[in-house]
Formats: structure tokens, sequence, C-alpha cells
């Protein structure tokens, strides 16, 4: 049996790949083209995190982009999040039409992280005025991206998180369509990716985000969900 059939591996939280899904569940398509699928995350393997009471004890959230927003021809549009609470019966997911990409699988694994305001953002220049201020604060703010990780690890791949601040790529805010800034709340962000043997990542180069407001990510409203992005 291989690891994509076996029943206890299609719930697995990874990246890229091909996803199962319910039974009768639809592809979901934007302007006559099949979204791309990006991750799930089996929240099982959160739940124990700081935080992530906001996000549902059980199922899958599964992630999906427009093509066009994921390659950085565009910067808010075409996201969809789906949660599944039953994996039990999942089947193949079938698109309607052939996927234009398919990326790279990698399994994940999670671990707390202290987040704070990203140096580009506009929270942190509000209140470090001082170059020299902001200066040591960037120092700050890297330090804490190898924070709690084995001695010697040095990352090869840009940052990933689930909720937190999110890490801006460009010197801007992100850019939202439908979602208030003020309430605006990072539910995944995802750099570029390496699997050992496949790398992945977005358009030119840069991070992907998924965005809800609070007030729908405290009534669990995945369709409210907005995918942008940031790129080089």
């Amino acid at each position: 049996m291989s690891r994509d059939s076996h029943p206890d591996c299609r719930a697995t939280s990874r990246l890229g790949g091909m996803p199962y899904a319910p039974p009768g569940w639809t592809w979901p398509v934007e302007e006559g083209e099949p979204m791309l699928f990006i991750t799930q995350i089996n929240c099982a393997d959160v739940r124990h995190l700081p935080g992530a009471d906001v996000l549902p004890s059980d199922g899958v959230l599964a992630f999906f982009g427009d093509h066009d927003a994921v390659q950085g021809c565009t910067f808010a549009m075409g996201g969809a999040v789906f949660h599944w609470p039953e994996t039990s019966e999942w089947t193949p997911a079938v698109p309607p039409l052939e996927i234009l990409t398919v990326f790279p699988r990698a399994e994940l694994l999670f671990r707390p992280t202290l987040e704070m305001p990203d140096p580009k953002s506009e929270a942190l220049a509000s209140v470090l005025k001082d170059n020299g201020q902001r200066e040591v604060y960037r120092e700050f703010h890297a330090a804490l991206q190898s924070y709690g990780m084995p001695d010697g690890y040095e990352y090869t791949v840009d940052f990933g998180s689930m909720l937190g601040w999110p890490r801006l790529v460009q010197h801007a805010e992100l850019e939202l369509f439908d979602v208030d800034p003020e309430d605006a709340r990072v539910l995944l962000q995802i750099g570029s990716y390496t699997n050992g043997r496949e790398f992945g990542d977005w358009g030119p180069g840069g991070s992907i985000y998924f965005v809800t407001s609070n007030s729908a990510l405290a009534e669990r409203d995945w369709e409210s969900c907005e995918l942008t992005g940031q790129f080089t």
C-alpha cells in the first residue's frame, strides 16, 4: 500500500501534492480554471499549541489558491479555505480540468513561536521613530525566528506560520480587498519550501497569506478568507 493510499495518511498536515476530499465535494474554480491545491492542516496537529483554541479542534483545513494570484500576477483574489470535520470516507479529489501546477509534497511539523510585528510594518513604524531603535529591533526580530530551534540548525527556506503577525516581503502592508485591515488576522502564511528533493515557491519568490477577520474566525466562516501575496 502506498503512502497516499493508506487511509491514515490522507489527512496528514502537508504542503502540495494532490488532495483527498469528502464525497460530493466540488473543486473550487476561479475564472474557469481549477484553483491550485496549496496545503492542508490537520487540526489535531496544532490544537495543543498556544493560541490554537481559535481553530477547530479536529478535522482538516484545506487551502486553495487561484493560479494567477499564487504566481504573483494579482495580489488579492481567488483563495478558498475548507474545513472538513470527517476524514474517514475521503477519496482522491478530481478537478474539473487538468491542474496547471501541482506543488511538491512536503510533510509538516509544528512548533510554537514568539511573534512580534515585522520591522517593515506600519505597526512598528508608529512606535519606533528612531532609525537606531528600528535597527536594534530588526536584529531582535531576526533572532526570534530561530528561537527554540536545535543548535546548529540553519534555515534554508522562508518563513511559514499559522496566526501571529505576518512576515512581510515588501516594505508595505498586505494588500486586502474585502477584509478590513483593522480587523485582519493572518490565518496562514507560507513562504518558499523544500522537501529535500524539490523546491516550491510562489510567483517570482515571496510569501502568500490567507487572511481572515477576527469575527469571521470566531464564527468559523472560512468562505470569508482572502488570499493575498507579497513577491520579490
